[in-house]
């Protein structure tokens, strides 16, 4: 199985960076990718692409279907903050300490949006502390993201890309030809980012047309990107998670025991901080009583084990118990989630087949 958080560090190994981490693991993951041999790599991520979105929209993606389109997994949460954090350092979600749209920070009790850090009082440096790919490769420099003005600085940049030369971009076409133009001036490994998709999928949800006329403009961006790369570069194209349309929505404000837990997450995945200690079991399975075929009721264990690798650092900020959605289900929270986030028609964060599977397609000039 390919996993996600594999590819880039697949990708530097491939076009020869060493890791200064003794302990890193790139041969063993560019063998599971199985890159093909080139000098330089771009890989791209499409926000909110997943796997049985594109299969279902075959007819629109004349580039792509035309491509071996490999399954790969994604996070768990499979939401962007853990998924491009996890491609960025090659480390599950359970060591780099991003673990949701939403966390809470153990000290204050804040609950910190892990893409922005806005009013955070935790520094995405510290939050999120391992060292990135970029960090740990030699020739320090050489390695390029890709992407909007307004992620200079922001909070998953800082978290993420650490050690990344940042090149800033608008539309689609200006990005294609900025990589191109830094494979042209040296660049090795080069990472580009476009996020308009997954924003279609939210408002519009994916089924709707609006969805699909962005599917077709990433998928003819994807053509001009290949039919350009110099000689003996390789193209990887993937995506961070998947999604699915919410057509019900239960609060979990309205349950029996919202007064005894506080939660953080996102609709698709919650997770659940309950009061008193010795309640949690008892709580839990009121929950689960509760929510019906809505959701499945996660306990702490099995949290942990799908975050993968939980440090003794990021274990305190694990719940108690998760909520995961089933179905099309949304599982809100009014006391925190904004009137315009329970608006939202596409989500993820679960662990759906439409949510966690993602794509990779390889393209060599």
């Amino acid at each position: 199985m390919i996993l996600l958080r594999d590819v880039l560090a697949a990708a530097a190994h491939t076009v020869g960076y060493v890791s200064s981490d003794p302990e890193d693991t790139w041969e063993q993951a560019a063998s599971a990718v199985g890159l093909p041999a080139a000098s330089r790599y771009i890989v791209v991520l499409i926000d909110g692409m997943g796997l049985t979105q594109l299969e279902a929209r075959r007819g629109h993606i004349p580039f792509l279907r035309r491509r071996n389109l490999q399954s790969a997994r994604t996070t768990v949460p499979s939401t962007t903050a853990c998924a491009i954090s996890s491609i960025a350092t090659g480390y599950d979600p359970g060591r780099t300490g991003m673990i949701g749209f939403t966390a809470r920070d153990p000290e204050s009790g804040s609950r910190i949006q892990l893409l922005s850090f806005a009013d955070s009082p935790v520094t995405p440096e510290v939050w999120q502390a391992e060292p990135t790919i970029a960090q740990r490769a030699d020739h320090h420099g050489t390695m390029c993201s890709i992407g909007p003005e307004k992620f200079r600085d922001s909070g998953l940049t800082l978290a993420a890309w650490r050690g990344m030369r940042e090149v800033y971009a608008e539309t689609f076409e200006e990005r294609v030809q900025a990589a191109l133009a830094q494979l042209n001036r040296g660049a090795r490994l080069v990472y580009l980012y476009w996020a308009d998709l997954d924003h279609a999928g939210h408002v519009h949800g994916w089924e709707s047309e609006e969805w699909t006329a962005q599917l077709e403009h990433v998928d003819a961006q994807l053509s001009s990107l290949a039919s350009a790369l110099p000689r003996d570069s390789g193209l990887a194209i993937t995506a961070d998670h998947g999604m699915v349309d919410i057509s019900q929505r239960r609060d979990i404000a309205a349950s029996p025991h919202a007064t005894q837990c506080v939660t953080a997450g996102e609709e698709r995945m919650l997770q659940v901080f309950v009061d008193e200690p010795d309640r949690v079991g008892e709580i839990a399975q009121h929950t689960a009583t509760w929510l019906g075929d809505c959701a499945r009721v996660w306990s702490r264990d099995d949290m942990l084990a799908a975050l993968g690798g939980v440090s003794a650092r990021v274990a305190p900020r694990v719940g108690d118990f998760a909520i995961v959605a089933e179905g099309t289900w949304g599982i809100s929270d009014s006391r925190w989630m904004s009137e315009n986030q329970m608006r939202l028609v596409g989500a993820h964060g679960a662990t759906s087949e439409a949510e966690m599977t993602v794509p990779l397609a390889v393209e060599l000039s």
